[in-house]
């Protein structure tokens, strides 16, 4: 059965509150649409019209340069917001090539760009509370990026691995306590790192081997004893 934006409200609280700022009338408006793995649902140069939360699943930019290399940019989950940017912005993304897509199946809730437009005039607690939004994550992300690039490999890939766990324990349900599946592969990981790949497969078997994560297949698992550990793991690096 298809759920409508006031079903995913009762079991998203997040979503909620934030769509309580909004007319009743106007809630009922908003569309949800899923999506599967690897759709694109922004293409940089085509212009955007809508601005998207994520009810459920994982999505990421991407950027193409000229040598035909793809690299991963940034990523998104449950309770981001992603979009704005081409909403407000009446011309045409600066950045030439590149796309937000789909890394699993998403489910989204869609403010068309005359919502958000109109937001900014007649529902300023909602327009404060998306642009808020985007802007923590940006500045989260960014932060944890320095982290990763300007210390020694070692700690950058612990401080990853922290990361990580935090970010992807937002999509399975509250309060679960089970191993959580980093979704990232090798080439993922060292591009948001800014690390030759080489350099990461060489300390990521020390990092197994040290019973901070486990390893199945080609991707990490992290519960919550290793993240505590790899916590852990940090403190002590920073206070020798």
């Amino acid at each position: 059965m298809k759920m409508d934006i006031r079903s995913y409200m009762k079991y998203n609280p997040k979503l909620a509150d934030l769509l309580s700022c909004l007319p009743e009338h106007v809630v009922d408006t908003i569309p949800v649409r899923t999506y599967r793995p690897g759709e694109i649902i922004i293409r940089w140069g085509e212009g955007a019209c809508d601005t998207f939360y994520i009810i459920c699943g994982v999505c990421c930019s991407t950027c193409n340069f000229v040598s035909g290399d793809k690299v991963w940019y940034r990523k998104a989950t449950v309770g981001d917001i992603f979009g704005l940017n081409g909403v407000l912005n009446t011309s045409k993304y600066e950045m030439k090539s590149g796309e937000i897509l789909t890394k699993t199946k998403v489910v989204l809730a869609v403010f068309s760009q005359e919502l958000v437009h109109e937001s900014f005039r007649k529902y300023p607690l909602f327009a404060e509370k998306i642009t808020g939004s985007i802007l923590r994550r940006l500045n989260d992300e960014t932060w944890r990026q320095s982290e990763c690039s300007f210390y020694p490999a070692y700690m950058g890939i612990i401080t990853y691995l922290i990361f990580a766990y935090e970010f992807y324990l937002r999509t399975y349900s509250a309060g679960y306590t089970g191993s959580v599946k980093i979704l990232e592969q090798r080439k993922e990981i060292a591009e948001f790192m800014g690390m030759n790949v080489r350099t990461l497969q060489r300390y990521l078997p020390v990092i197994v081997k040290e019973g901070l994560v486990k390893m199945h297949s080609k991707y990490i698992y992290i519960d919550a004893a290793h993240y505590e550990a790899l916590k852990k793991r940090k403190m002590e690096y920073f206070s020798e």
